[in-house]
């Protein structure tokens, strides 16, 4: 079958760890296992919505990449006008949907068995003109605009975009419940429209190590493999190293991802933000941030840590946790997020708890000092998700679901 994937992040450009490239690398090498004819289209010089020149120079050098690639030019010169506040880059992303309709406007998307088509927004022009074989078409949404106000300011134009796109696909991926549960209610989709597929992880690229300590140690070693940015919340952090000091403890911050260094503006300001405020309660020197780092490296540091905690305030999924609960390293998420419990079973696989400082450091305490046997234990468990959110078990179910659908 000839397959096309439209999608605003390259999986080639290993120095993008963004779940949305993670995915669309895999979704392209399970395509292709099957012998499906796969190209991915991918708008030139544009990553995340942002247009950046020093992105258009890599894209360049990755022709030669073993997938069909196309960086497809825009319609016009785009140039960014500044993002200045937090709508700004919102409408940065409206621009650069509709300036790729000039190039699918011939309807080559027709000509294609299926279209798949990574985040809502890299569908909006192309939708508005009924330039796609909705029949043979599936969207992930990847972040909808319920997930974005959790943590931005989302102008109504985004939204409404969003609205009508949703509104005329017949086949949407969600990778969790509680994001199926937004597409239904908040969006009044009809349930046939939606079929879940969770995320997945490599247990190739993520081997499993069972973790144990010592409960006289009082130092603990916590990871957290985001970027630094406010959806997930890494200011908490900062309070909680200075109530872990307070009790005795001596915590060190690890930090994996874009240390001020993103593409989107708003990003680098909230890290300037968690840096000042580090700096402020005196706790900096027991927070290394890595900036985006290979994902050996990552191994690495799942292995070192004691513990990996994610704060996030919005997850669809939630893939670095489940990397990280999967390799067997005792993870703790927050009881308001409930994409976590797709894979976190309080006590078996995670620990899953109240979102304050006082809780987690309740938490932390009892299960890096007060209960190491109950610490070995979710390490053990780790093991269980590996059979259940490995690759090949995800795509087989996406594969028997378009099939139903009638869409392979």
């Amino acid at each position: 079958m000839k397959i096309a994937i439209i999608a605003g992040r390259d999986p080639k450009i290993h120095t993008d760890t963004d779940g949305g490239s993670v995915y669309l690398e895999y979704l392209q090498s399970k395509l292709q296992d099957k012998s499906h004819d796969v190209t991915t289209y991918i708008p030139q010089g544009v990553k995340g919505g942002i247009v950046s020149s020093q992105h258009s120079y890599k894209q360049k050098l990755n022709k030669n990449n073993s997938n069909q690639t196309i960086y497809f030019p825009l319609s016009i010169q785009h140039q960014n006008r500044g993002i200045i506040s937090q709508e700004d880059y919102f409408y940065r992303r409206i621009d650069i949907s509709k300036a790729c309709v000039d190039y699918f406007s011939d309807k080559k998307l027709f000509d294609y068995d299926a279209v798949f088509i990574l985040h809502c927004a890299n569908a909006f022009g192309i939708t508005e003109k009924d330039l796609l074989p909705f029949e043979r078409t599936v969207l992930f949404p990847m972040m909808t605009t319920m997930h974005y106000k959790k943590f931005t300011t989302v102008p109504s134009e985004y939204e409404q975009l969003e609205r009508a796109t949703l509104s005329k696909m017949q086949h949407i991926s969600t990778p969790s419940d509680e994001e199926a549960g937004v597409l239904l209610n908040f969006f009044s989709l009809e349930p046939s429209r939606v079929f879940k597929t969770n995320r997945g992880f490599s247990v190739d690229d993520f081997p499993f190590h069972q973790h144990t300590r010592s409960g006289a140690l009082k130092e603990i070693k916590i990871l957290s493999a985001n970027g630094i940015r406010p959806q997930k919340n890494h200011l908490f952090f900062v309070d909680l190293t200075a109530s872990l000091l307070s009790a005795g403890i001596t915590p060190r911050i690890l930090l994996t991802g874009n240390n001020g260094r993103s593409h989107n503006p708003t990003y680098n300001n909230y890290t300037k933000q968690f840096w000042n405020y580090a700096r402020e309660k005196g706790v900096q020197d027991y927070i290394t941030a890595y900036d985006v780092i290979p994902r050996a490296q990552l191994v690495r540091l799942l292995v070192e840590a004691d513990i990996a905690l994610y704060p996030s305030t919005s997850e669809t999924f939630g893939k670095s946790a489940l990397e990280s609960a999967a390799s067997g390293l005792p993870t703790i998420v927050f009881d308001d997020i409930p994409a976590f419990t797709e894979f976190i079973t309080h006590n078996e696989t995670g620990i899953i708890t109240q979102r304050s400082i006082e809780a987690c450091t309740r938490v932390i305490i009892d299960l890096c000092l007060d209960d190491i046997s109950r610490y070995q234990y979710i390490s053990e468990q780790g093991k269980t998700l590996r059979n259940r959110f490995n690759w090949n078990t995800i795509f087989a179910s996406f594969f028997e679901q378009l099939k139903l659908r009638g869409i392979i």
